[in-house]
């Protein structure tokens, strides 16, 4: 009686463990899943940051640079006004010596 009652009982118990193994694979391959998913975030994160940080260095240098230029232009514009002013003072001078009719 005992051989019926195993055999009644297999298929239950091989379903039982199956069911088991399914389970057991099936939380593992999800954790790799995720695992694999955080990596690949994280690698993402870190290229755009890499990538991000390239690119501020290129902004910075170019904002130098700008500001570097604009302060040269600034020195030019300076030296070109008061050599404006020079040549309108020297202008008024010459008007000003001039006879009245040789104008």
């Amino acid at each position: 009686m005992a051989v019926e009652e195993l055999e009644a009982e297999l298929p239950r118990l091989i379903e039982e463990q199956v069911a088991l193994r399914i389970q057991q694979m099936t939380a593992t391959l999800q954790q790799e899943l995720e695992t694999a998913h955080v990596r690949a975030l994280e690698a993402f994160v870190q290229d755009v940051n890499v990538k991000l940080v390239k690119r501020i260095s290129a902004l910075e240098t170019n904002i130098t640079s700008q500001g570097e230029a604009m302060s040269e232009l600034r020195g030019h514009l300076r030296r070109t006004e008061d050599n404006l002013v020079r040549l309108i003072t020297g202008v008024e001078r010459l008007t000003r010596d001039l006879p009245a009719g040789k104008l």
